[in-house]
């Protein structure tokens, strides 16, 4: 955050808000929220978690409990952060792919798949 209040600027929430996560890994777009979060340490967890229940879909073998990150945020009240959540409902494609839950005080819980965590940049040839 470049602003003296701790506020995102306008740009690093354009940044959020025009991140493409069909070309690019959504963990650096995490590690870049992480940045600006106010209180992060308080209001922004990271951690891996286990599916309860095993995959009905068996495409690659047996079915078996899939890995995912839980990205916890919880906004505190601070305006700063809220703007930070407009501006990840409003990306194509963030909510639409990883949001689990909200609830009123301003938390929220994102499950992305390990293997979409685990991917390095996407490099389109010919563009």
């Amino acid at each position: 955050m470049t602003t003296e209040e701790d506020y995102p600027t306008e740009e690093e929430l354009a940044y959020i808000k025009n991140y493409d996560l069909m070309k690019r890994p959504v963990k650096a777009l995490v590690e870049y929220i992480q940045d600006i979060w106010w209180a992060a340490d308080w209001g922004l967890h990271i951690k891996d978690e286990q599916d309860d229940y095993e995959s009905i879909i068996e495409i690659d073998g047996p079915a078996e409990r899939r890995w995912h990150k839980v990205i916890e945020l919880h906004t505190g009240g601070w305006s700063g952060n809220e703007d930070i959540i407009r501006a990840l409902e409003a990306n194509e494609w963030f909510f639409v792919f990883y949001w689990w839950s909200s609830r009123v005080g301003g938390h929220y819980e994102f499950h992305i798949r390990k293997e979409d965590w685990d991917k390095d940049e996407i490099l389109l040839q010919g563009q």
